[in-house]
């Protein structure tokens, strides 16, 4: 029994050793995009201020999404409208869908970001004005560019109350489309707080090696001890920042992705929080623009650096070739969690079994 046992925790070290590798992008000497304060107005002004989910705010922001779709001559995803609705009864929402179609391949990356807001924030810029403009940016900046790839642009519904847009989008998928996935970019909560991280998971990660090292100051999120995962868990599943957004119904699904936001994770020893000398802008009335810009000047910019290493890596002349011949790998983050369950009741009914046979061999040595 020791011996299997030590060959399963070396197994599991093994599974969350950090990949390590070379940068492949650089930073341009230009850069492509250029978001400013006048994009995040217009989507706040004419998208609508509150969108919590399930409301008609929300779905005043998802049609004005869909108009954006529209004007830029994306397709349909499925269907004949850029609308894909969830839910029953009165809590119905929507994720917003359009595809840049390729004729070189049917491979497809998929870039998307929850525009829904939560309950309790002003006008939720930080928590995912950001993301959403981000996306909006890229789709402007991709459309006349030629890919060997489909990009499917998406803007999740009902994110904040479990992330069910995207669990919804990535249930709808079949087999042949969930396969021809190179990869699922995920946006959130970017431009508040010292660091700017992206997160690749910690297996079927090979495609992190991507954006090691950029010239953006966006940076690897620390991978903390499994334990540490753990802490304060409602499940058995992981519960860091860096599994908390759209990008957890992927990863669940054996599909790459990779999720970027922003914060600080260094401040602390466990967790994770918006800044050192600040936190409290996340999920409050405070997450406005010009609360933001006057206590993160940079929030801005930092919005446009995540924008601009995406676009880098999605042109560079090796992001297709390096995605199709990456090794299709196996996901073990939820697999490795159940093991670990599995052997710790198999030790406990060992022990039970033992203390149960001690006690009736003492039965019947008594009589």
């Amino acid at each position: 029994m020791k011996k299997y046992l030590l060959i399963l925790i070396a197994s599991l070290v093994l599974f969350i050793v950090p990949f390590n590798s070379t940068s492949i992008v650089k930073a341009q000497e230009t850069a492509t995009i250029q978001i400013v304060r006048a994009d995040i107005d217009e989507y706040l002004s004419q998208g609508g201020v509150s969108r919590v989910a399930y409301t008609s705010g929300e779905l005043k922001s998802a049609n004005f999404l869909a108009n954006k779709m529209r004007n830029l001559g994306l397709e349909y995803f499925s269907g004949d409208s850029y609308l894909q609705t969830f839910g029953a009864g009165d809590e119905t929402s929507q994720n917003v869908i359009g595809v840049k179609q390729s004729s070189v391949s049917d491979k497809i990356v998929i870039l998307g970001a929850h525009y829904d807001s939560h309950k309790d924030a002003l006008s939720a810029v930080y928590d995912n004005a950001s993301g959403v403009s981000i996306v909006l940016a890229l789709m402007e900046a991709l459309k006349d560019v030629s890919l060997p790839y489909d990009v499917v642009y998406i803007f999740y519904g009902a994110e904040e109350v479990g992330m069910k847009g995207s669990n919804h989008f990535v249930e709808s998928l079949s087999a042949l489309v969930t396969k021809n996935i190179l990869l699922a970019m995920n946006f959130d909560s970017i431009g508040v707080g010292e660091y700017t991280y992206y997160f690749a998971g910690d297996t079927l990660n090979g495609h992190k090696k991507l954006f090691e090292n950029n010239s953006y100051n966006i940076i690897n999120y620390p991978e903390y001890p499994r334990a540490n995962y753990l802490a304060g868990s409602p499940s058995f599943g992981y519960g860091h920042i860096g599994l908390q957004s759209d990008n957890l119904s992927y990863v669940s699904n054996s599909i790459r992705s990779i999720t970027f936001f922003s914060g600080n994770a260094t401040d602390v020893a466990l967790g994770f929080r918006e800044s050192a000398y600040n936190d409290n802008v996340h999920h409050t009335k405070n997450d406005n623009l010009n609360y933001i810009l006057e206590v993160y000047p940079d929030f801005i910019n930092r919005i446009n650096n995540v924008a601009n290493l995406t676009f880098d890596t999605l042109t560079s002349s090796n992001f297709y070739t390096e995605m199709i011949n990456m090794s299709p790998g196996i996901n073990l983050n939820f697999f490795s969690d159940k093991i670990i369950i599995v052997c710790v009741g198999l030790i406990g009914l060992i022990f039970v079994n033992r203390f149960l046979t001690q006690k009736v061999n003492k039965s019947l040595n008594k009589n």
